[in-house]
């Protein structure tokens, strides 16, 4: 009889072991689906704002085989003043200049900071931006006469995130991401002489 009693509550103990491993385990699938459906919404999301983008602006290039001819058009990121002037020329043109900001809005970010950030890196290198300032400062030449600063500002107002931003918010993102570029030149040049 005792014996009994040890297989029953050893049954028990192994039993409640069980339960709580699947417990345990519905724990993270709920996660997990909870993740999964926060994502699921995202990209129904980004694909609902591209197609409103589509409807809303026929002349947003669709066609695949133009769109590859276009992109073809530019060498990303821009590291000298020369080729800057001939990609300002290029934008001039506005079917070039809408299919750079339907393009540069679908780079994303969670926020207008992360969304203004990724567009100028894909852009600009470091060492072209550190010549300029948002208004020409310091001797610096004016980021906001160039034609590519109002594509960022359109591909950054393209975007669900970016809808609301008023222009102050663009600029101080702006301000900031010129501020630093320079340092950045300098944090990169220390990191290649340390290499060397």
């Amino acid at each position: 009889m005792i014996i009994l009693i040890i297989q029953l509550i050893t049954f028990c103990i192994d039993t409640q072991k069980l339960l709580k491993s699947l417990l345990r385990n519905m724990v993270y699938l709920q996660t997990d689906i909870k993740h999964i459906s926060m994502m699921q919404t995202e990209i129904l999301s980004k694909l609902d704002d591209c197609r409103s983008n589509n409807i809303k602006d026929s002349s947003y290039k669709t066609c695949s085989s133009n769109n590859e001819f276009l992109a073809d058009d530019f060498n990303w990121p821009i590291n000298d003043m020369q080729y800057l002037e001939v990609n300002e020329e290029k934008i001039i043109d506005k079917n070039i200049r809408n299919y750079l900001v339907n393009d540069l809005s679908n780079l994303g970010g969670n926020s207008v900071k992360s969304i203004t950030k990724r567009i100028l890196y894909k852009l600009f290198t470091d060492n072209l931006l550190s010549n300029f300032s948002l208004t020409g400062k310091k001797g610096k030449q004016k980021f906001c006469k160039l034609n590519l600063c109002s594509v960022i500002f359109d591909a950054v107002m393209h975007q669900k995130k970016g809808k609301n931003v008023d222009q102050n918010e663009m600029e101080e993102r702006f301000k900031y991401h010129l501020a630093q570029a320079p340092f950045n030149v300098k944090r990169f040049n220390i990191k290649i002489s340390e290499n060397k």
